[in-house]
């Protein structure tokens, strides 16, 4: 029974920011996050292992699309003993509208771009309240799907 009690319940989220989303801040961040790619401001990879920079000509490809998606991989943590469940964000993939075309951001990287570039805005349209998007994402403001999952162990 003990063994039970401190067990660590883990599994691997994707997940897929959904369009209600769109009017809050995704085509704003998007562009903004892709122009901070440009310059050189977050690193942008081409896949999940982040060892490989995108080229700047698949950022110009991608940054032509109207509507990108967001999608987030996290470790969805729940410990039993202190009865608490955590999120643990690894990355950012922008998929391009076609699906042809992504780029993969470091999500702490995102996560700190965010809290310190005022541009970054989450406006609430039934109160026209606004915060940080970073506070947005943490309180996990966002309408998402899960898309895949798979048990850590």
């Amino acid at each position: 029974m003990a063994f039970a009690q401190e067990q660590t319940l883990e599994r691997t989220l994707w997940r897929k920011l959904e369009p209600q989303n769109n009017a809050n801040f995704m085509p704003v961040a998007t562009a903004q996050l892709l122009a901070a790619a440009q310059k050189g401001e977050i690193k942008a990879y081409t896949n999940e292992s982040k060892t490989v920079q995108v080229s700047p000509e698949t950022l110009a490809q991608i940054a032509k699309g109207q509507d990108c998606t967001w999608e987030i991989k996290e470790k969805w943590i729940f410990e039993r003993s202190e009865k608490k469940l955590r999120y643990e964000p690894s990355h950012l993939s922008v998929v391009s509208s076609d699906g042809q075309n992504s780029v993969v951001f470091d999500y702490a990287d995102f996560q700190t771009m965010l809290a310190t570039n005022p541009a970054f805005q989450w406006t609430n349209p039934h109160t026209n309240t606004t915060m940080l998007l970073a506070e947005a994402m943490d309180k996990r403001l966002f309408f998402s799907r899960i898309v895949k999952s798979s048990n850590a162990r």
